[in-house]
């Protein structure tokens, strides 16, 4: 399971980076969290990742989202970002995204039922210069209100 969540064979260097490590691993992360393996996926995620959110409201908000979804048929990847975030100056308040490189990749998930959405999953290089899941966003739409 750590594969799916930490690109292990992504090399350090920004030039040498393949997007088709990051694709592979955000589709498999994404099958893992399908399977009910979120816990697992946490736990091989980044310093970054943990930081924000704990273990129990991770596996919950997956388990909210794939209750919202109904179970994803299909995944096919949109994009990939590469984003470098500076650090905070001396003395600022610590930024809701810490400093570092992160790598997002954009999956369009469609459903049984016929619809589609919009999934981020998204990477950082740990201090360690391992890449490593820092989240994963589904950008479903809105619930019609009737």
């Amino acid at each position: 399971m750590a594969q799916t969540a930490e690109v292990q064979a992504a090399p350090a260097s920004a030039q040498q980076l393949s997007g088709d490590i990051f694709i592979r691993n955000a589709i498999a992360t994404a099958q893992a969290l399908d399977a009910g393996g979120a816990g697992q996926v946490y736990d091989t995620g980044s310093a970054a990742l943990k930081a924000s959110t704990t273990r129990q409201q991770f596996t919950e908000a997956v388990a909210s989202t794939n209750a919202r979804t109904g179970g994803v048929v299909a995944r096919e990847w949109s994009r990939v970002e590469r984003v470098r975030v500076a650090p905070p100056a001396e003395g600022a308040n610590a930024p809701a995204v810490p400093g570092g490189n992160y790598i997002t990749v954009y999956l369009l998930a469609r459903t049984a039922s016929g619809t589609a959405h919009l999934e981020q999953v998204s990477f950082r290089l740990d201090e360690d210069n391992q890449w490593r899941l820092s989240g994963v966003t589904a950008l479903l739409p809105e619930q019609s209100q009737g």
